[in-house]
Order: C-alpha cells, then sequence, then structure tokens
C-alpha cells in the first residue's frame, strides 16, 4: 500500500506526506501512477488492478500478476 497521487496539483495532505517522507529518508517520495505502471511493465508483469482503499485518501493498493514467459 502506498500513496499514489492521480491528480495535479497535489493535495495540500499529500505534499506534507512526501516532505515527512524527505525529512526521514534520503531520497523518499511520493511517486506519481505512471511511475508504478512503467516499473511494472518494466519488471514483466500485465497492468495492475487499481483498488482505492479510502475514499477520502488516496491510498491505493495495486495488484499486478507476472506475465508467462
Amino acid at each position: 500500500m502506498d500513496i499514489i497521487p492521480d491528480e495535479r496539483p497535489r493535495p495540500r495532505w499529500v505534499a506534507l506526506y512526501e516532505l515527512g517522507l524527505l525529512l526521514r529518508t534520503v531520497g523518499g517520495c511520493v511517486h506519481p501512477l505512471a511511475a508504478y505502471l512503467d516499473w511494472l511493465r518494466d519488471a514483466g508483469f500485465e497492468p495492475p488492478e487499481r483498488h482505492r482503499l479510502v475514499d477520502q485518501a488516496q491510498a491505493v493498493l495495486l495488484v499486478a500478476r507476472k506475465l508467462d514467459t
């Protein structure tokens, strides 16, 4: 589970969450959905199913299956 924003500009709470990541880690940031889709495709996964976990938040669960090779 992660925060995957799909709107611009990002809501204030997403920006604050990202700021917290930057303060606690070397390179933490909030990545857009497109980045996750690229990573999964490059690793050989089918396009994922996307499940929003909370109505008001942008917490999302991505479920992807590995392509048969």
